[in-house]
C-alpha cells in the first residue's frame, strides 16, 4: 500500500473516495476493503452503544465495591477508545485522506494502547477474582480506593509506555498505518517478544487463573453446584474469546517477525501477511462488542438495570 506520510497535517482530505488495491489479491481487493470498512462501522456504532450502556449499568456497583466494578469500567473504557479510532481506519482504508506523520502515529498507537490495556485489565480481573474466592479476607485490600486507583493508573501507564516506545522505533514508511504493520529487521525480535507477552503468554495467564478460580469455587462449601458450573462456563467463554479474537492476529505478527529475524522474508510473503493481518485485525474489533455483552450475561444486577432502562421503568 502506498500513502503520503510526508504531510504535516493529521489528515489531508481528497475530493474522491476510491477502493483501490489495498490487498495483494487483484480480483477481490475492493470487495475486501468494503467488507472491512463495514465491519469497522458496524462495530463502532454497536460498540459505542453497548459499552456506554453497560458502563451506566455497572456504575452503581462502584458504591458497593471499588474492586472488580472499577476494573471492569476501565476495560470497557479501553473498548470505547477503540470505537473512537475505528472510523479513522475506515477513512484511511478508503483512501479518502492522505495520512500525515502525526495521523499515522495516532492510528498505529491508540489501538495498541487500548488492546494492551484491555488485556492487562482482563488478566488483573482474573487475579482479583481468584483472591475473592480463595482468600475472601484479603479481598478487601484490593477494594481500597488507593489500591484500585494505583493499579488502574499503573496498567494504563504500562500499556501507554510500551506502545509509545514500540511505536517510536524505526519503521518502514511503505507499510500500513492502520492497522500498524511497519517493522524493521533490527527490531523484529523486540516486536516478537511484545506481541507474545500480550497474546499467548496472556492466554496462559488466563488459563492458569481460570483453573485456580474454578478449583477454589468447586471446593467451596457455600457455592451451589449450579453456580459453580455457571462460573466455569463464563471463565471458559472468556478464554475462548481471547484466544480466538487476539491470538491469531498476534500469531501473524510473530510469524512475520521470525521471518525477519531469520532473513527469510520476501516481498510476496510480506504483502500476503499484511493482508491477512488486516483481516484478523478487523475480526479482533468484535471484542469491543463481546466484552460488554459478557457483563450483561454474567452480572444479573447490570442486566436488570438495562432491562428496566429499555422498558422505560
Amino acid at each position: 500500500m502506498s500513502m503520503n506520510t510526508t504531510q504535516p497535517p493529521l489528515f489531508l482530505i481528497q475530493d474522491y473516495i476510491t477502493t483501490g488495491n489495498t490487498f495483494p489479491w487483484n480480483v477481490t481487493s475492493g470487495e475486501l476493503t468494503i467488507v472491512l470498512c463495514c465491519v469497522y462501522i458496524g462495530n463502532t456504532l454497536l460498540g459505542l452503544t453497548v459499552n456506554i450502556l453497560v458502563i451506566w449499568g455497572i456504575w452503581p456497583e462502584v458504591s458497593i465495591s471499588l474492586g472488580l466494578p472499577i476494573y471492569a469500567i476501565n476495560l470497557l473504557c479501553a473498548a470505547l477508545m477503540q470505537c473512537v479510532i475505528l472510523p479513522c481506519g475506515v477513512v484511511y482504508l478508503l483512501h479518502s485522506s492522505a495520512v500525515g506523520p502525526i495521523g499515522c502515529h495516532i492510528l498505529g498507537l491508540i489501538p495498541k494502547v487500548t488492546q494492551r490495556a484491555a488485556t492487562m485489565f482482563s488478566m488483573w480481573i482474573f487475579v482479583v477474582r481468584y483472591v475473592a474466592v480463595s482468600q475472601p479476607l484479603n479481598y478487601s485490600t484490593f477494594c481500597k480506593g488507593w489500591v484500585v486507583g494505583s493499579v488502574s493508573f499503573t496498567l494504563w501507564l504500562t500499556a501507554s509506555i510500551i506502545s509509545a516506545v514500540e511505536q517510536g522505533l524505526p519503521r518502514d514508511n511503505g507499510d500500513l498505518c492502520f492497522p500498524d504493520f511497519r517493522f524493521t529487521t533490527e527490531w523484529a525480535l523486540l516486536h516478537f517478544i511484545v506481541s507474545f507477552l500480550f497474546s499467548h503468554l496472556s492466554l496462559i495467564h488466563l488459563c492458569i487463573f481460570a483453573y485456580l478460580i474454578s478449583r477454589s469455587v468447586k471446593h467451596s462449601k457455600t457455592v451451589p453446584i449450579e453456580q459453580y458450573q455457571r462460573i466455569r462456563r463464563l471463565l471458559i467463554f472468556v478464554i475462548i474469546n481471547f484466544g480466538i479474537l487476539f491470538c491469531p492476529m498476534h500469531f501473524v505478527l510473530q510469524y512475520y517477525n521470525i521471518k525477519l529475524v531469520r532473513g527469510t522474508s520476501n516481498f510476496q510473503i510480506q504483502e500476503n501477511l499484511k493482508a491477512l493481518y488486516q483481516i484478523l485485525f478487523a475480526f479482533n474489533s468484535f471484542s469491543i462488542i463481546i466484552a460488554p455483552f459478557f457483563y450483561i450475561i454474567s452480572t444479573r444486577r447490570v442486566s436488570t438495570r438495562l432491562k428496566r432502562l429499555i422498558q422505560g421503568r
